[in-house]
């Protein structure tokens, strides 16, 4: 690490997203059949993920950018809050035009977090060790997804697919709470 504060931040936002973690997991398996069952086809299906792609795509260049300009922190911490309640609204849309509209909207969320995340690890690391953390950052958090995403069935069968998406934006919501104890120059 950097610095001393740079190894607690590090810390810090493991501990974030493995909360963040925990909740993909358990919204990934839902998040899909849900989607799937919006469409009439497999071409709106495939339309409604594509065009999540697509706003992702287009936004990694600029979230990097402005982070850069602006810090990581913020962009982390309004990404966080915008994607809880964007997993909220999926409970509430009645309509294919609402789901592509969220899925444009996850789209961006998901892949501005994704770059300045990935940025803000970089950050922290010397070049030396930077694989190495960024290695454990990953197997720690896709361990944490792969166990969710295990459970996740059972507690859809449970509760129900909206109480999965309940916990997951609360999840989300907490994970982001945690990124204020991040120390950003």
């Amino acid at each position: 690490m950097r610095s001393k504060q740079a190894r607690k931040n590090y810390l810090v936002f493991l501990f974030s997203n493995s909360i963040a973690s925990l909740a993909a997991g358990l919204f990934s398996p839902f998040y899909i059949i849900f989607v799937q069952g919006f469409g009439k086809s497999l071409g709106q299906f495939g339309l409604s993920i594509g065009l999540m792609a697509l706003a992702g795509a287009i936004t990694s260049y600029f979230a990097g950018r402005h982070s850069d300009q602006l810090g990581r922190k913020p962009f982390l911490i309004v990404g966080g809050f915008i994607l809880s309640i964007i997993v909220l609204a999926y409970t509430l849309i009645t309509n294919l035009f609402q789901l592509y509209l969220l899925q444009i909207l996850n789209g961006v969320i998901s892949s501005m977090n994704s770059t300045i995340g990935t940025t803000f690890l970089a950050d922290l690391t010397r070049r030396s060790t930077r694989g190495r953390h960024i290695g454990r950052y990953l197997a720690v958090t896709g361990v944490i997804t792969a166990f969710s995403l295990m459970i996740a069935g059972f507690l859809a069968v449970s509760w129900g697919y909206k109480i999965v998406f309940y916990i997951v934006a609360t999840l989300i919501f907490l994970s982001t709470l945690i990124l204020f104890h991040i120390k950003e120059k």
